[in-house]
């Protein structure tokens, strides 16, 4: 149970941070996250990517899936299934979206992609560590995305500087990242299991 509290200490504590930030910093800060993305071997080397699609006081990176898409890949992102707790990977374009619930972009319900067909996984979150960790919203929905079967993508967080900690608590399940890109670096992780 200490775990849980931990991560409601830091889930409270970051939010707290991330809500002082004005917009302007969003937006810079998402333009160089980007553009530090691009320059990822294991996402220039892509057909496909799954990119989240942001909304307020998180990293914006529709401009990666642009990119993407403008060089021939294929982008999806995911499309939430909110009774179920699950994520499917959907085929997205620019304007191609639609909120549904919590102020959460989706893409319109199309074709699925199958997980073992995505090669990096774009993940938001509200910290990370050098050790892989993630801190997510606290559904778990990209958790159980990521645990699927089949799934061998190279997982990829995005954060501002400031949302990368020491250590974020973690526990069994919690899936982690191979590395964290921030508008000054990118950050190549020691990935440790969950609950470690």
């Amino acid at each position: 149970m200490e775990v849980r509290e931990a991560k409601r200490a830091a889930r409270s504590a970051m939010r707290a941070m991330m809500a002082e930030i004005p917009a302007g910093v969003w937006e810079a800060s998402s333009a160089r996250v980007v553009e530090r993305l691009a320059g990822l071997a294991e996402v220039s080397g892509a057909g496909v990517v799954m990119i989240y699609l942001g909304s307020q006081k998180e990293l914006v990176v529709d401009e990666l899936g642009a990119r993407v898409l403008a060089r021939g890949g294929r982008v999806v992102a995911p499309r939430v299934d909110w009774e179920g707790g699950g994520m499917r990977a959907v085929a997205w374009r620019p304007g191609e979206e639609e909120v549904r619930r919590h102020g959460v972009r989706e893409p319109l319900e199309g074709a699925e992609v199958e997980v073992e067909r995505v090669e990096v996984v774009v993940v938001p979150g509200l910290a990370f560590d050098r050790g892989g960790g993630r801190l997510g919203r606290g559904g778990g929905f990209y958790d159980r995305f990521l645990g699927r079967p089949g799934l061998r993508a190279s997982v990829v967080g995005v954060a501002l500087d400031e949302q990368v900690l020491g250590v974020v608590p973690r526990e069994s399940g919690d899936v982690g990242v191979r590395a964290v890109v921030t508008p000054t670096r990118t950050i190549r992780c020691s990935v440790r299991d969950g609950g470690g």
